[in-house]
């Protein structure tokens, strides 16, 4: 290295100018680099509804107002000012429409995060989501009061799953999956990671004709442009927990 690339590589001149954390702040050209873009493309969040609405706003401004079905039918519980809910109508007799959220179509969904909490109820098929417009057969469904058997739709296939930040398996084909661990456990992060983006109108706690709903209580539906990394769902998760605990 000769004299010039020294004085670099030591990178504080006679002005006390340290050069490497002015290329970390500014970038080599002086021009600032910018920070990863936000992956955060939909926002749900019920700490933001109003009792008896038909839609929830998208806190982020990017994908729209989601349609909130059956919304006077619906329990809307904001006793807890940072933590307030809906319990979706979900009545046991099949095909009754029920309750449920339907957002607008958003393009390029490759993650999905939602909280919820649900117990052992109804005795006919229930739908947690279904994005079978964007992923084919895109589907979860649970059977039986029990909850003893999913319906993972072949749309799923390859789909990571994660629960209060912790992976739990990736989806190979229908198949008995993770519904008796999730059935009664209280408030819970479940985050499905997608090999490939998507777009979709997504149906959540329903079908996407209306009807066979799950009666969940949801505090937020979160939709992201990427994958998100396992460190990034434990983040989510560590700082969200308090609010449902």
């Amino acid at each position: 290295m000769n004299a010039f690339g020294q004085f670099f590589d030591t990178a504080v001149n006679a002005f006390g100018v340290d050069f490497n954390a002015y290329n970390s702040a500014f970038g080599i050209n002086g021009f600032a680099t910018p920070p990863p873009a936000d992956p955060l493309i939909a926002n749900y969040d019920f700490n933001f509804y109003t009792v008896n609405d038909s839609t929830i706003a998208d806190q982020t401004g990017i994908s729209g107002d989601a349609t909130v079905l059956d919304y006077f039918n619906n329990v809307f519980d904001d006793s807890d000012a940072n933590n307030k809910f809906l319990t979706i109508y979900a009545p046991d007799n099949f095909p009754s429409p029920t309750g449920g959220i339907v957002t607008p179509s958003i393009p390029n969904a490759q993650c999905v995060e939602i909280w919820v909490n649900y117990t052992d109820a109804g005795s006919y098929g229930q739908y947690l989501f279904d994005f079978r417009n964007g992923l084919s057969n895109g589907f979860w469904i649970t059977y039986g009061g029990g909850f003893s058997t999913d319906n993972i739709g072949t749309g799923q296939q390859g789909a990571e799953i994660y629960s209060d930040g912790m992976f739990l398996q990736t989806v190979t084909a229908d198949q008995p999956a993770i519904a008796p661990f999730l059935a009664g456990k209280g408030w819970f992060q479940l985050v499905l990671n997608y090999p490939t983006p998507f777009t979709d109108d997504m149906s959540f706690f329903v079908n996407a004709g209306g009807n066979q709903g799950m009666p969940v209580s949801v505090g937020q539906i979160c939709i992201y442009n990427r994958q998100l990394t396992a460190g990034e769902i434990q983040t989510l998760y560590t700082n969200k927990i308090s609010r449902y605990e």
